[in-house]
């Protein structure tokens, strides 16, 4: 989590971080209620309390009750298998990343799908330090 926020952070993009499932459809949550959304989300499918998989499965549904355009959601874990990649994909996920990621690899997902830096979030979603969650 740490190497992802300081290439979203020194690419001037906002963004949020989450400890677990749960917290993560609670933020993305609570951005859509505020008439915000995030453009893309780096979910681990292997977090505690509510995995990656449930967690992408569950934002889906939040995007479509409130009738917005889909986040892109990249899954990154270190889950290589097919199984895994399948189920990434049906849970909802638009790209599958294995661990370690390279960090190459992250400044250009993050040049390609967000023209301008300021579009790291809809709009005004302050930045968040980075979490003591590893």
């Amino acid at each position: 989590m740490r190497l992802l926020t300081t290439v979203v952070r020194r690419r001037n993009h906002a963004f949020a971080t989450a400890c677990n499932g749960v917290d993560a459809v609670q933020k993305y949550k609570a951005a859509l209620n505020e008439e915000k959304q995030f453009n893309i989300v780096f979910m681990d499918m292997s977090m505690p309390v509510m995995d990656g998989f449930e967690a992408t499965r569950e934002i889906r549904q939040l995007e479509a009750t409130a009738g917005v355009p889909e986040s892109k959601i990249v899954a990154l874990t270190g889950l290589s298998s097919e199984l895994s990649r399948n189920r990434a994909f049906v849970s909802g996920c638009d790209l599958f990343l294995t661990k370690p990621v390279r960090l190459d690899k992250l400044r250009s997902l993050l040049d390609e799908w967000l023209a301008e830096p300021e579009l790291g979030v809809k709009p005004d979603l302050a930045p968040e330090p980075a979490s003591s969650c590893v």
